[in-house]
């Protein structure tokens, strides 16, 4: 199955939409879903609730040497390939819904605040940033927890308002820790979708 996983991704690109929440990120990621060359899937949260615990706790083992740990068994370097390997499989089932694509998106906003630790499994992968404006991100996100969102959603301005700085900042480092690094605006998408969308994808070396 690892095999196959890494066959289907051979010649793809993995591509990282994310930003703050509410900012387009899922507005976005279906305008480009339109693209046959395009294939993505429903937010996977494969970093920021799945494999963050984990490298968070192999950290913890390995700075104060707890016996009886995974660290026993595996090198760094091993660790790291397991964690490759899991995410190979996951973007490689993405990748199995549509054969000719050769972008594979995943789309999940908070993963701005994990790009470090998706370099280190995937030092080729890409990034797409979007950032809106702060005031639309807080009508949009108190709306929702008041509506359809609620358990997720704050109603809080000052809450919201250091998310979005948090994110944004988060964001914006990753430009200078890779070439791989668009970087897009709400507004622009609105005003000029098509020709905004032409450039993401040719930067994907994708033709529209």
């Amino acid at each position: 199955m690892l095999a196959q996983a890494q066959d289907v991704l051979c010649g793809k690109q993995l591509v990282f939409l994310v930003g703050s929440p509410r900012s387009g990120t899922t507005w976005l990621q279906l305008l480009l879903s339109r693209s046959p060359w395009v294939v993505t899937s429903q937010e996977t949260d494969l970093f920021s609730i799945y494999l963050h615990p984990m490298v968070g706790e192999w950290n913890r083992c390995r700075a104060t040497g707890m016996p009886k740990s995974l660290s026993e068994v595996l090198s760094d370097e091993d660790f790291r390939t397991l964690l490759r390997n899991a995410s190979a499989f996951v973007f490689a089932k993405i990748a199995h819904a549509k054969p000719t694509a050769t972008v594979v998106l995943e789309k999940t906003p908070e993963h701005v605040n994990h790009w470090r630790e998706i370099l280190e499994l995937w030092p080729d992968a890409h990034f797409i940033h979007i950032i809106r404006d702060p005031r639309s991100v807080v009508a949009s996100l108190r709306f929702a927890s008041k509506t359809w969102g609620p358990t997720w959603g704050s109603s809080k301005i000052s809450t919201i308002a250091e998310r979005w700085v948090q994110d944004v900042s988060d964001g914006l480092q990753i430009r200078s820790a890779t070439r791989n690094y668009q970087e897009i605006t709400y507004q622009k998408l609105l005003s000029d979708g098509p020709e905004a969308l032409m450039q993401i994808l040719s930067r994907l070396g994708v033709q529209p």
